[in-house]
């Protein structure tokens, strides 16, 4: 009874020995897999791909392990090589395998909930700036029209041009460039609209009507004088001057009290005009102005 006793133990320890050395250890997959798959989802492959491949990696490494058709044999085995020789393949013992398999799974597990957070984090932050490129893209359809119709179409190929790289780094996950991309547009935004509102005051200034004003000369007038109290600027005083020579024959500085004079406003003349008179006025010259004596 005894001998059968020890029979039985022994061929019980020999069976456990035999099946887990034939039987892989039943690892399950699911925690790693389903942390790779979440990565997958949030975009780490483009916005965290050093953790995501290296997720991936380890992954690919525990799915070789677990195929590894030498992991279960107890003894080394002996494979004949072409030059007629002996090698042997030795195998790692089940104990081995079974930590390595494991450390291979958490790793990978670990590696991919790291590139989760950091692709959630980074989506985020792209999101941000993707909203504020949707406030930007209103604006410009806004003044779209308008820049075309005043000559500022360099401005709005700008635009376009720097709204699609700020769409792009998006796309690409890469939410720092994006950022800096989506400021320059702004600057091309804020430069496009000072363009457009001085367009827009020069066609106000074209379109109101050219008024003119009798003055009559009086006593202890010049032309330096009446120009500075139309213009706030006596330098404009040739403006007066070419608009009356039909008044004013001989010489600016003669004018005599009764003379009529047709002051123009200022909205009447444009900047070339305003300037030319203003270089005409401090390049003349000294001259003698009517003293009323």
């Amino acid at each position: 009874m005894k001998s059968l006793c020890k029979y039985l133990v022994v061929v019980l320890m020999v069976s456990s020995f035999v099946y887990a050395c034939a039987k892989q250890p039943a690892f399950d997959f699911g925690d790693a897999k389903a942390a790779l798959q979440a990565a997958e989802e949030n975009g780490a492959e483009q916005c965290a791909s050093l953790e995501y491949a290296a997720a991936q990696r380890a992954f690919a490494e525990a799915e070789i392990l677990m195929n590894e058709s030498n992991v279960c044999s107890p003894n080394p085995i002996a494979k004949e090589t072409a030059g007629g020789g002996t090698e042997y393949d030795y195998c790692i013992s089940p104990v081995e395998y079974n930590e390595t398999l494991k450390e291979k799974l958490l790793y990978a597990e670990s590696r991919a909930k790291d590139a989760n957070n950091k692709a959630i984090a980074a989506r985020e932050s792209c999101n941000i700036v993707k909203s504020k490129l949707s406030e930007v893209e209103d604006e410009i359809s806004l003044i779209r029209d308008d820049l075309i119709e005043s000559d500022g179409v360099y401005y709005l190929n700008k635009m376009l041009s720097k709204y699609n790289e700020v769409g792009g780094y998006i796309d690409d996950c890469r939410c720092d460039d994006a950022d800096r991309a989506l400021g320059e547009l702004l600057a091309f935004l804020g430069d496009s609209k000072s363009k457009l509102a001085v367009s827009e005051a020069k066609s106000f200034v074209g379109e109101q009507k050219c008024s003119a004003e009798k003055y009559t000369v009086v006593k202890g007038d010049s032309l330096w004088k009446i120009s500075e109290s139309a213009y706030l600027n006596p330098f404009m005083w040739p403006l007066i001057y070419w608009a009356n020579k039909s008044v004013i024959v001989k010489d600016p500085d003669l004018i005599y009290p009764g003379q009529m004079l047709d002051i123009s406003d200022e909205g009447c003349y444009d900047e070339a005009e305003i300037n030319r008179s203003v270089d005409f006025s401090k390049h003349r010259g000294p001259w003698s102005l009517f003293d009323g004596k």
